[in-house]
């Protein structure tokens, strides 16, 4: 199904129109132990602009006391002394897959969308929260495409408890997968008619979503694929501490900012630590580009679709030296770092510490846009 520049326009009014309603609130993305914030401010009828955003070491999960004080004086700093939060939710029962049903009230849509879930879940079925967006498009008369979205109920009152014993007022809690959608909405990257890949590499997990238009489509987690993996192998294979890890880890990404790195050169096998770890960065590089090949063939088949558009990279590995370069390389498919700030500020001032951070609050802006 292909939309012009006038089925483009109608979407956006819409979801403008949804902003006039969505109550003001801020974005907080957190994962393993550092929490990223936004909030964005209305500077006109039509337009969002990036009011502040702020980076700070917080667990959700096992803070301290002066972690806590810290991340609630940056919660405070950004929204002004705003309380009301949108949040990503992660847990092992958080579950988004493209489903077909026959036409059917939506009561019963919603419990057959529970049901489809039930093989994939280990709490009882009737403790698993359901939501669905439709998808554009009809299979044939009698049929309907869903994406379904499941998390158990425990999971979703562990959030709201943690957040409102912290002073705050969680309105949403949201996927990373939704919420890089809006995100990838509202800075212009969907509106062409493209099939766009958002590979989201983090600290604690990695995802592989597929975005057209205003829908998501696909999403599955990249799995072992993420930053405290990747060390934890390389503790194991290249035997060092943790502490000597992150120092080599540091000296590594420092040299990625002073001299262009293309991707991990390859150098004669050895022994040395240096070597192990070199080694051990092309074998992460090479794992990902595999599994998102897979990601893309399951994709491709799943929806009767030859190729996919675009690449765009965000999170952490953003900072790994040559990663988008190297992706772009062997899939042969145009990668780039997705710029999460591109539409929300002027672009005189979209430089220096804007530019480096923008991929790492990618979640967060799609967040405070939820």
């Amino acid at each position: 199904m292909k939309i012009g520049t006038e089925d483009i326009q109608k979407i956006k009014k819409k979801i403008l129109a949804l902003m006039e309603k969505r109550p003001e609130r801020i974005g907080i993305h957190i994962e393993g132990e550092m929490a990223r914030i936004v909030k964005l401010v209305k500077k006109d009828e039509d337009t969002l602009k990036l009011g502040a955003f702020e980076d700070v070491p917080f667990s959700l999960i096992d803070q301290s006391l002066e972690q806590q004080k810290n991340f609630l004086k940056a919660v405070n700093q950004v929204g002004s002394g705003l309380q009301k939060v949108a949040v990503n939710i992660e847990d092992p029962s958080l579950r988004i897959r493209r489903m077909v049903f026959a036409k059917m009230p939506e009561a019963d849509l919603l419990e057959a969308i529970r049901w489809n879930f039930r093989e994939h879940i280990e709490v009882p079925i009737e403790e698993y929260v359901v939501g669905y967006t439709a998808l554009r498009g009809t299979i044939d008369d009698n049929k309907r495409a869903i994406i379904g979205y499941g998390v158990a109920k425990k999971a979703i009152d562990d959030y709201q408890e943690r957040f409102k014993v912290l002073g705050l007022k969680p309105v949403s809690l949201e996927p990373i997968s939704s919420s890089l959608l809006a995100s990838f909405y509202t800075n212009g990257i969907l509106n062409d008619d493209g099939y766009h890949v958002c590979i989201y590499f983090g600290e604690t997990m990695a995802s592989f979503v597929v975005m057209k238009h205003d829908e998501l489509l696909f999403s599955r987690p990249l799995a072992g694929l993420c930053q405290d993996m990747l060390k934890k192998n390389m503790i194991r294979d290249i035997g060092v501490t943790k502490e000597s890890l992150d120092e080599m880890f540091g000296s590594w990404l420092k040299k990625a900012r002073d001299v262009e790195v293309d991707e991990p050169t390859p150098v004669e096998p050895d022994m040395s630590i240096q070597s192990k770890f070199d080694g051990s960065m092309r074998h992460c590089f090479s794992n990902l580009v595999i599994e998102v090949q897979r990601s893309i063939d399951a994709f491709c088949i799943q929806y009767d679709v030859e190729r996919i558009d675009c690449i765009h990279v965000c999170g952490i590995g953003t900072y790994y030296p040559g990663m988008v370069k190297h992706i772009e390389k062997t899939l042969g498919i145009r990668t780039e770092a997705f710029n999460s700030f591109a539409n929300l500020m002027d672009e005189s001032l979209l430089k220096g510490d804007y530019i480096e951070k923008a991929p790492l609050f990618a979640v967060a802006v799609g967040l405070a846009l939820s």
